[in-house]
């Protein structure tokens, strides 16, 4: 017989299940979040606004904000982590925390994230620095995890949801980087297979060449044939992704769930260098009218909650470094 936690966490499950069905089949997320006329070009709206980068932003007691610089380049150019346009944009020191509020708990390994952001003619970027003594790029194992940066955003006209994942009534947009998805990442079909070799002893290795294209995505080279996904919009199976950044949509505890590929436009590069990673994320102004973005407007500050993953300390799914709501501020 169950008891009445028992039944809760049932129920609870079966709830969320339904909720993520009805959020894939864009039945809830695409309504709940849909944004007034007015407001559907909020990044427009900016790009007309006049800002100083000596300017403070006007903030609560809570803290300080993530100022957002107005600038007038290229994407492309901040699309490069390391240029030096980004010197223009206030750094402002986001403390990182580990993650126990849903389980897997853990993550705790990155201590604070630098955040920059700069808004131009042709989108909002967002520019990401914090330490770490290893490049994790590999995922082609089931030991290795990936170094990973995410920033969420409440959706439509509320202004504070739930701070993991949001709820069914206050969803949220997450952008996340993968160091695994950038172009130069090592690949499944990259890597041979080893076995240690019989001979001398056991001593040597025997390297084994693939036999096939290991992506259900692809072609299987061996056979000539599709795989069982082949024309099926599945990010994770694919060998090469179009971006390092993926646009996910949420609406609670397990309900992750990425944007029809219509509304994947975020563009991004990571960059590892001595020990530290500075990874750029940008959103540009045409998004295909996606009804989830969230709705930066001049004048306003908007909630924004950011996460880290180390891979070399196994960081995955929600064992990871976390903020709590940090105010980003549109002038």
């Amino acid at each position: 017989m169950l008891t009445g936690n028992r039944k809760q966490i049932i129920l609870g499950s079966l709830l969320v299940a339904a909720a993520v069905a009805l959020l894939a089949a864009g039945l809830v997320t695409w309504s709940i979040a849909k944004p007034q006329a007015h407001r559907t070009n909020s990044l427009a709206a900016l790009v007309s606004t006049s800002v100083s980068a000596k300017q403070e932003p006007s903030v609560g007691s809570g803290g300080s904000a993530i100022f957002v610089h107005k600038g007038n380049y290229p994407a492309d150019s901040l699309l490069e982590p390391t240029n030096k346009l980004w010197e223009q944009a206030r750094k402002t020191t986001v403390p990182l925390m580990r993650q126990d509020i849903v389980v897997p708990v853990g993550g705790g390994s990155i201590k604070a994230l630098e955040v920059r952001a700069m808004h131009v003619p042709s989108g909002l970027a967002i520019h990401f620095e914090w330490p770490d003594a290893t490049k994790d790029n590999e995922t082609v194992h089931q030991v290795k995890f990936r170094d990973a940066v995410a920033i969420e955003f409440p959706i439509g006209d509320v202004k504070d949801t739930v701070l993991a994942m949001g709820r069914p009534h206050g969803p949220v947009d997450i952008w996340q980087w993968k160091a695994d998805w950038e172009p130069d990442a090592p690949r499944m079909n990259d890597l041979p297979y080893e076995a240690v070799s019989e001979k001398a002893g056991g001593e040597g290795t025997t390297v084994y060449s693939r036999l096939h294209v290991d992506s259900a995505m692809e072609p299987n080279a061996s056979q000539g044939k599709g795989g069982p996904t082949t024309g099926v919009f599945n990010l994770f199976p694919q060998s090469m992704h179009k971006s390092p950044v993926e646009d996910i949509v949420a609406i609670g505890v397990s309900s992750v769930t990425s944007k029809p590929d219509q509304y994947q436009v975020l563009r991004g590069r990571g960059v590892w260098h001595d020990g530290k990673w500075q990874v750029v994320i940008f959103k540009p102004l045409d998004d295909n009218n996606d009804p989830s973005s969230p709705h930066f407007q001049a004048g306003e500050q908007i909630n924004a909650a950011f996460a880290v993953w180390n891979g070399s300390q196994e960081d995955r799914n929600g064992m990871k470094s976390i903020s709590n709501w940090t105010q980003v501020a549109f002038h």
